[in-house]
């Protein structure tokens, strides 16, 4: 329907980039002993853990509680063949373990260049195999957003965030609306590389297949790459320097620190809603005010997901 399409192509485009993003800006620092400490402590070992234990045994289990798939689970434990790749995860190990041996040691500028280099010349590469459950393809097609937060001069947040008004946060969600709707497809001219892969993968690798590998527009198709970054940069630092709230959000600021939960875990969630819609057949909605109705329960349900597996109760389980 096109208002849930409309939403879901507004959120695509600046969800990533702004998770990416804060990465990035929460990332700077020496590397200092209590951060290499915490770094190890708080996202090496937990991602390991997750990708070849939590996530293809645990959470698993957690979807579908059988025997059978118990049985199943065992003994590929006993063989060392549990593994589930989380992309974001190992991104962020690599991303993080990458600034604390070369990127803080440069200037930003120097530091975003070498980081766009990287990404754009892996976009070219393709990595199969074991090497693909690496999701180096993912590290370095994201590393550009990455790379803004982290050069990205912390002054100017604070700066804006103390001049936000109603008519200026008005005035941003139309220019990041009319930015996405009309401004990214009259500039993209096409689909541009999707960075969840190198640019032979998504909608548009057919492109980048039909540029033989000796043509001028194969060696320069890296330039697609920097304009998507570019085309989704804008919307997103318009969002995080004049939407977001700068200080605490009643009721959810809470949540901030461990939304690393509800992330790797919402697939569960998300999962037995739809069995429970399932077994209950809810009747079919053709109206636009009944279609309406149901975006607005899917952002109470995200808040409440939100919520729950943010719990003290629900982490302590893990």
């Amino acid at each position: 329907w096109g208002l849930g399409a409309g939403l879901l192509r507004f959120i695509s485009v600046i969800r990533m980039p702004t998770a990416c993003f804060v990465s990035g800006c929460v990332s700077r620092g020496a590397p200092t002993g209590p951060r290499l400490r915490r770094y190890i402590q708080f996202l090496v070992i937990p991602t390991l853990l997750w990708v070849f234990l939590v996530k293809p045994f645990v959470m698993e289990l957690m979807m579908d509680p059988s025997v059978a798939l118990l049985q199943t689970k065992l003994g590929e434990l006993v063989r060392l063949e549990l593994f589930h790749p989380e992309w974001y995860l190992q991104a962020l190990c690599m991303w993080r373990g990458s600034a604390f041996l070369v990127w803080c040691h440069l200037r930003p500028s120097a530091s975003l260049a070498g980081m766009l280099f990287l990404s754009c010349v892996g976009g070219y590469v393709e990595f199969q195999g074991p090497i693909g459950n690496l999701k180096l393809a993912e590290t370095l097609g994201f590393l550009p957003y990455f790379a803004a937060g982290y050069t990205f001069p912390q002054g100017w947040l604070h700066a804006f965030s103390s001049k936000r008004s109603p008519m200026k946060v008005t005035a941003a969600l139309l220019f990041v609306v009319a930015w996405i709707e009309l401004i990214i497809p009259m500039l993209a001219q096409g689909a541009l590389p999707d960075a969840h892969g190198s640019y032979t993968c998504c909608a548009a690798g057919e492109v980048f297949a039909r540029a033989r590998a000796h043509d001028v527009n194969h060696a320069l198709y890296w330039t697609r790459r920097l304009s998507k970054f570019g085309l989704e940069m804008v919307p997103t630092l318009v969002m995080i320097v004049f939407v977001t709230p700068p200080g605490e959000m009643w009721g959810l600021s809470w949540i901030g620190p461990h939304t690393i939960y509800p992330f790797v875990f919402h697939e569960v969630a998300n999962h037995w809603r739809d069995q429970l819609v399932q077994a209950v057949g809810p009747p079919v909605i053709t109206s636009i005010a009944g279609h309406v109705l149901v975006l607005l329960l899917h952002a109470v349900w995200a808040v409440a997901v939100l919520a729950l597996l943010s719990t003290s109760a629900f982490r302590q389980s893990f």
